[in-house]
């Protein structure tokens, strides 16, 4: 599921498709000025995408993942 949504880069404003992970990944570096290393060392948890700006789901943590082989 997309969203065309107008955010703000470095150079102005785009439109562009967001799902929820590049929604929260546009928060976070737009938070801090555009840079991803800074994203990286964020330390406030507080922040409700906290847990999500390296565009990972910790409530989906063991789901998916390799499929278990068949035993013959």
């Amino acid at each position: 599921m997309t969203v065309v949504q107008r955010i703000r880069t470095r150079r102005g404003t785009k439109e562009v498709d967001l799902t929820p992970v590049t929604a929260i990944q546009a928060h976070c570096r737009e938070c801090f000025a555009w840079e991803l290393e800074e994203v990286k060392k964020c330390t406030d948890p507080m922040c409700p995408l906290y847990a999500f700006r390296l565009g990972k789901n910790p409530c989906r943590r063991g789901i998916g993942g390799r499929p278990k082989r068949k035993l013959k």
